[in-house]
């Protein structure tokens, strides 16, 4: 098992679409000045694409302004999850909040 920090935004291994599932978040106070930083940080790391189709898989409210994003995405601090290649079916393990991924 290698532990690495990666930024993903395709699969590493064909390049494919990753799927995002998460298996537990803790919901964070957003009263943060720099919650904005924090959002376009995690959208430049995974792309909108995947976090907005993680957003949808996991049925939380659906944003429809910037605004709204910042809102989902720092309430829920992603804890445990997976990156899933559709292509090629490899999968990466998310371990204490976005960025940092178990290569399985």
């Amino acid at each position: 098992m290698r532990l690495t920090c990666l930024l993903l935004v395709a699969c590493p291994n064909c390049q494919g679409e990753l799927k995002a599932s998460v298996e537990s978040f803790e919901v964070n106070d957003i009263n943060d000045e720099f919650a904005q930083i924090k959002v376009k940080k995690i959208i430049e790391k995974f792309g909108e694409t995947i976090i907005r189709n993680m957003i949808t898989d996991l049925q939380w409210d659906q944003p429809q302004t910037q605004q709204e994003w910042i809102q989902i995405l720092l309430q829920k601090s992603i804890l445990d999850g997976t990156l899933k290649c559709v292509k090629c079916d490899k999968t990466y393990k998310i371990i204490k909040r976005l960025p940092i991924f178990v290569d399985e």
